[in-house]
This record gives structure tokens, C-alpha cells and sequence, in this order.
């Protein structure tokens, strides 16, 4: 299952250019079904008001012990495929995800 994040791109550039070999987005919940989809996923980044592209998820991981946002989405840095600039949806303020990505290839 895929789905879009909203960063600034400051928050963007720090995952991008990362010397680590996983970065991770955290959530304080997952979408209805994440968990029971198949195959891969990708995280849909969106820097003002346009979706620039997605890095590859390759594992969630769980933190019971953080309660504000015990999901992580797990991404090599180095899996960033950017797309042609799209309007992504504005992000409401209480909103951490949304599944309004663009339309994607396998």
C-alpha cells in the first residue's frame, strides 16, 4: 500500500542526503489495511504543495514505548525516485498520511 507524507524541504533534503542506510517517517497510526497489503510500498513525499516523488518502504517497525507515534516507516535513502511535480491535496492540520497519491506504475 502506498501513501503520501507532507515534509518541509529541509525535512526532505535530511532523509535525501543521509548517510544512514535507513531512514525512518513516524506515525501515530496506519492506514486501514497497511498492515494486510501486499507487496511493496511506497512513501509519496509531497514539499509544498507538490508531490516531488517516494523513497521504497522496506520494513515497519513498532515502538510500543513512543505512544505519540509508535509507527516507523522504515526507507533506504538511497531508494528515492523523484516524479514530475504534481499538485498534492493541502494538508489539513490533524492529519499525519493521506492516500490521495498520484496515480503509480508498477
Amino acid at each position: 500500500m502506498n501513501l503520501g507524507v507532507w515534509m518541509s524541504r529541509g525535512g526532505w533534503r535530511h532523509k535525501r542526503v543521509s548517510e544512514r542506510r535507513l531512514e525512518t517517517w513516524n506515525l501515530p497510526d496506519l492506514p486501514d489495511g497497511f498492515l494486510a497489503a501486499s507487496g511493496f510500498a511506497r512513501l509519496y513525499v509531497a514539499i509544498e504543495g507538490q508531490w516531488r516523488g517516494y523513497f521504497v518502504i522496506t520494513r515497519l517497525l513498532w515502538s510500543p514505548s513512543d505512544p505519540r507515534a509508535p509507527f516507523s516507516l522504515a526507507f533506504a535513502p538511497a531508494s528515492w525516485v523523484a516524479i514530475e511535480p504534481l499538485p498534492a491535496p493541502p494538508r489539513p492540520r490533524s492529519q499525519r498520511f493521506t492516500l490521495d497519491i498520484p496515480p503509480t506504475r508498477r
